[in-house]
């Protein structure tokens, strides 16, 4: 009877429930930790959004005449949009507790600012920034010559800044997200001010000619985070009022 009841469980018809068997993508959807499952069913549009964006983008490029005749690459304002993991800040991962914030102020409401929440962050941005990286380093080595596959060195760069700035914007820039799946309103889910450092920050790194420099800055950026890692740490009051003000709970 028991074994019967379980299994049955899952076909129990509920007004939010599932009904009927579920499909392939609630049977992965299962597979998920709770957190996980949560930043899919809120971002999947938009992150939707921002793989087809890169795939346009790098598919333009392509065609375009990018590779000079002694093998170097043109200067173009398309292909780094395309080729770091770029959009998935601007779209979501800059304010990612604003489209958490169920899950975020439960949180600070039990047991205020922990490692949990940096947990929480790094988990599930971290494999979004790796995905979009691997994509990018296949389809360089796919479809451009190899003159410029010294690019791929800008990826791990990338992902370090990126983190960097989208760790502040989501603790100090966060704001509550209203609409997700309406294309013109999710570049108004994130921070204006984030976001525009973002970008400037990925132009300063692809056309920053002198690698020590670019090395520098992000290794710069990254110890700035343990300035906000401490005051997590701490369960700072008075990041913790603001983090539940902005996220509107």
């Amino acid at each position: 009877m028991g074994r019967a009841a379980v299994v049955a469980g899952g076909f129990f018809n509920g007004r939010h429930l599932i009904t009927g068997a579920p499909d392939g993508a609630i049977r992965l959807l299962a597979r998920l930790a709770p957190e996980s499952k949560a930043y899919v069913l809120k971002v999947w549009v938009p992150l939707l959004v921002s793989l087809l964006f890169k795939l346009v983008l790098m598919s333009i490029c392509t065609i375009m005449e990018l590779i000079k005749a002694d093998g170097t690459m043109r200067t173009n304002g398309i292909f780094y949009v395309a080729f770091l993991p770029l959009l998935t800040f601007t779209y979501i991962n800059n304010n990612l507790f604003g489209y958490l914030m169920p899950i975020v102020a439960n949180e600070i409401q039990r047991v205020g600012l922990t490692p949990r929440i940096l947990k929480l962050y790094f988990r599930l941005v971290v494999p979004v920034v790796l995905t979009d990286c691997v994509i990018s380093a296949v389809l360089l080595l796919i479809f451009f010559p190899s003159s410029i596959w010294h690019l791929l060195w800008l990826l791990p760069l990338s992902v370090g800044a990126l983190l960097s700035v989208g760790l502040w914007a989501s603790f100090y820039h966060a704001k509550p997200v209203k609409k997700v799946k309406e294309l013109s309103a999710m570049r108004n889910n994130t921070s204006q001010l984030m976001s525009t450092a973002s970008v400037l920050l990925m132009v300063g790194l692809w056309f920053m000619p002198w690698w020590w420099v670019r090395v520098a800055i992000v290794v710069v950026l990254m110890a700035s985070v343990w300035l906000l890692i401490n005051r997590v740490r701490r369960n700072d009051g008075d990041l913790r009022r603001q983090l539940w003000r902005s996220i509107g709970a």
